[in-house]
């Protein structure tokens, strides 16, 4: 790229007349806008407020999709690598159980995966651990139902008592010790009187004494799904599963902005690396701003009074002390600003470069994902047509921006 130094040089020669002139202009707009915010300063707390609250309730609840969309995400990889071969069948299977019992098929698909590792890494086969998995599964949600405790509680005290702990089944009156599984082992005729025990052979005795031991439980679920209780515990399901869906289309756009600003760090680390000089000089700069904000701030708050008149005596400060610092700048710009471009312009141009390509895939990326958040939108039930039309137009208007905003960042 040419540079035409004479054009720069002269671009940055102070116009007094002009410096007056801007400052003069600054301190009539800054007291017009005094008097607006002075004689509508009730109105302006009050919609400040409004949309803080919006904002904020917006923002955690958009947090808490992400959130549960990305556990969810893991979840399902962990279900895909640990069921093999069995992941199309568990999942098929997954899918029907929770339709027949209102529950959130992401959280099925979890804990049948939990259970199916544990389980083959004490031993047992594909189909045993995949067979054994899903029953225990079921039965968690019938405790749950039958006992009137979390879900989440009584998949633990399976999965404990499975692996041989006394106490989380003892809680509920089932008792699974090796006096039971050696009992039922030796009437089951899966040992001999004074055999030992394998692992493999504990592990099925254990199994044979849950079920046995919740018989009574077993189908408790469906038989009460009618139910209070198991109602709400339904509609908890259903919203989970909902708000996991709903994080997954925003997802895509959250992973892009990750890729992006990743990418913006790295080529900053590399930016900071050849200019360490300029480096220390923006980060002591940086740390002598935050210190005078909280001290000006602090005065503020504390003598809310003189907020308006501080404002409009700091604005002409500013503007004063601005032109004097720029006129500074703009000499050390001309002489050693060109010399380092020159110098080190290869490494400016690509970070240049990076910078605008990271951007610009970022609101590609993100009119893609806007996209498919309205087709998203459009197959809810039509209670919620007006909602959705109301979304879909401010999604469409902000597209616009962000295509607005990729334009002007082409280099």
């Amino acid at each position: 790229m040419a540079f035409n130094i004479g054009a720069i040089v002269g671009t940055l020669v102070l116009d007094s007349n002009k410096w007056d002139s801007a400052i003069k202009k600054a301190k009539g707009d800054m007291k017009s806008f005094e008097g607006a915010v002075l004689r509508n300063d009730r109105r302006i707390r009050q919609f400040g407020v409004a949309l803080g609250v919006a904002g904020a309730a917006i923002t955690t609840l958009n947090f808490k999709l992400i959130k549960m969309a990305a556990a969810a995400e893991e979840s399902e990889n962990l279900f895909e690598v640990s069921m093999g071969n069995m992941a199309t069948s568990a999942r098929a299977w997954s899918e029907q159980m929770a339709a027949s019992l209102g529950l959130n098929q992401f959280e099925i698909r979890r804990t049948v995966a939990l259970m199916n590792v544990m389980l083959k890494s004490m031993g047992l086969s594909e189909d045993a651990a995949f067979g054994m998995s899903k029953s225990l599964v079921q039965l968690s949600q019938d405790m749950a139902s039958f006992f009137n405790v979390a879900p989440a509680e009584a998949f633990q005290k399976v999965q404990s008592g499975i692996t041989g702990e006394v106490e989380p089944l003892k809680r509920l009156g089932i008792i699974v010790n090796e006096t039971t599984i050696k009992t039922w082992a030796l009437t089951e005729g899966l040992i001999k009187q004074g055999q030992v025990m394998t692992e493999q052979q504990k592990i099925l005795a254990r199994y044979g004494v849950i079920l046995r031991a919740t018989e009574q439980a077993q189908g408790d679920l469906a038989r009460t799904i009618g139910s209070v209780t198991n109602q709400a515990r339904i509609f908890q399901s259903g919203l989970a599963g909902l708000s996991i869906q709903l994080g997954n289309a925003l997802l895509p756009a959250v992973l892009n902005f990750l890729l992006m600003s990743n990418s913006l760090l790295k080529n900053i680390k590399n930016l900071a690396s050849e200019f360490p000089n300029l480096t220390a000089v923006i980060v002591s700069f940086n740390a002598a701003m935050g210190i005078a904000l909280l001290v000006i701030g602090g005065v503020l708050l504390v003598l809310p009074g003189l907020a308006a008149a501080a404002v409009a005596a700091s604005t002409t400060m500013l503007a004063i002390l601005g032109g004097l610092v720029l006129a500074g700048l703009k000499f050390a710009i001309v002489i050693g600003g060109i010399t380092l471009a020159f110098q080190k312009w290869d490494t400016i141009s690509n970070f240049m470069m990076a910078l605008s390509i990271n951007v610009n895939r970022f609101f590609a990326s993100m009119l893609l994902d806007i996209s498919n958040f309205i087709s998203v939108l459009e197959k809810l039930p039509g209670a919620a047509s007006i909602l959705t039309r109301s979304i879909k137009e401010a999604l469409i208007k902000e597209s616009l921006g962000f295509k607005k905003v990729a334009k002007s960042m082409e280099f």
